[in-house]
């Protein structure tokens, strides 16, 4: 009884689904969007991307006290380094808590101490920015493997090395402009509400008498959201100049905003649930004084995933709008699975035998002379065979080639 009430339910609720899904204003909207989703994940489990994270969290274990000190070098020129330590270690707690955040800031305060001989400072700048700048190389040979291209190898491999260093430089310096940023519209922003908060009186009397009952809902949730969606926005950014800089390939801005910014909600989210699952849990400090550092590998682990499932739906959805992916003039494609794919006829009508024939093209009179002499055709009273030439009559299969049915074809001239 239940079972043929499920099955009956089952197949219902399909029919209204398909119903739904086919009608004229929602399928151009809901194909696209299931189409390239579907993609994304098969192209994922097919670059088997997910192990790759794990190299990439190995890298950003020794990298990461050394972009730190770059970033605070380079944006506490204009802030000062106080400030500057302040806000990425707040940073730092909100993505892998405060026992992690704490390691990494001392981390950062025993490789930063400075040193009396000059040649030592040079030295250890030299190996900071070589230290900081491995983690984009990393990423960047992952997002080639992704793309399916790599770079061609060039007879000095010095000026290789140094182009992917200064590649990877220029990620650093775009991370400090963005964190730059952050703390001037954060600041900003902080401005906004505590003048609204202090000079309430003032700003009821500039608004509209309609507005003033939601007042409240301005201080609260308003700049709230606001400072989600600026959030949003500098993610988006760092993630497109990643899929811009990084890869080998030319890719068109229009698809890089829409990977990036799929790339940073997914990293919202992924923010919130990884503060919620740290603060809730005890499984970081299952580890003992491992735990920070299995909190930092988790953080980079995800936020790699993040990374490389935005590249995969850059990828779907140029394949979705019949949009080629071509390499860079520096790099050569592996594979031609990822460039331009072609698209599957939507039409499910069988074709006829004849539409067959017509569409292709007809075959030589030595051709068929050939076929006459391997294929012994008998006499009957519809076909009449002699050495020299063939009939071809009205029951005759060899009709769909498109020949006059009623002249006779000489077999014995070439073409």
């Amino acid at each position: 009884m239940l079972k043929s009430f499920f099955s009956t339910l089952r197949s219902k609720v399909t029919k209204v689904t398909q119903e739904v899904y086919n009608h004229p204003l929602v399928y151009p909207i809901l194909d696209p969007v299931y189409t390239i989703l579907k993609n994304t994940i098969t192209s994922y489990n097919e670059h088997r991307v997910f192990r790759l994270g794990a190299a990439l969290a190995y890298y950003t274990i020794f990298s990461l006290p050394a972009l730190i000190i770059v970033i605070v070098g380079l944006v506490g020129f204009f802030l000062g380094e106080a400030a500057v330590h302040g806000e990425v270690y707040l940073n730092l707690v909100e993505f892998v808590g405060p026992e992690a955040a704490q390691q990494v800031e001392n981390a950062v305060i025993n490789i930063g101490t400075p040193n009396t001989n000059w040649w030592a400072t040079v030295i250890g700048v030299g190996v900071l920015i070589f230290v900081a700048t491995g983690v984009f190389y990393a990423l960047q040979d992952t997002l080639n493997h992704i793309f399916e291209v790599k770079p061609v190898p060039r007879k000095v491999k010095v000026v290789e090395v140094v182009i992917n260093r200064i590649l990877s430089l220029g990620m650093v310096l775009s991370i400090g402009g963005l964190l730059l940023l952050s703390i001037i519209l954060n600041a900003l922003l902080l401005k906004i509400s505590t003048f609204i908060s202090a000079n309430e009186a003032f700003v009821f009397g500039k608004l509209p008498k309609f507005m003033i009952p939601y007042m409240e809902y301005l201080t609260d949730y308003f700049l709230v959201f606001l400072n989600l969606g600026i959030s949003i926005f500098l993610i988006t950014l760092f993630f497109s100049m990643l899929y811009r800089i990084l890869p080998a390939v030319k890719l068109r801005w229009k698809f890089i905003w829409i990977g990036a910014f799929f790339a940073a909600v997914l990293f919202w989210v992924g923010e919130l649930v990884m503060g919620i699952y740290l603060s809730k849990t005890s499984v970081i400090s299952a580890y003992g004084a491992a735990g920070s550092l299995i909190a930092i590998l988790m953080w980079v682990s995800y936020s790699s995933q993040l990374i490389f499932l935005g590249a995969e739906f850059i990828i779907a959805s140029c394949n979705y709008y019949d949009v080629s992916i071509r390499p860079k003039k520096f790099a050569i494609a592996l594979q031609n699975t990822n460039r331009k794919k072609k698209k599957k006829s939507t039409s499910s009508l069988p074709q006829e035998r004849s539409s067959h024939f017509l569409s292709a093209a007809p075959p030589s009179y030595s051709e068929l002379r050939s076929q006459r002499d391997s294929l012994e055709i008998p006499n009957d009273q519809n076909t009449t065979c002699k050495p020299e030439e063939i009939i071809i009559t009205d029951n005759d299969p060899v009709d769909g080639l498109g020949f006059n049915k009623d002249k006779n074809i000489d077999l014995t001239k070439d073409d």
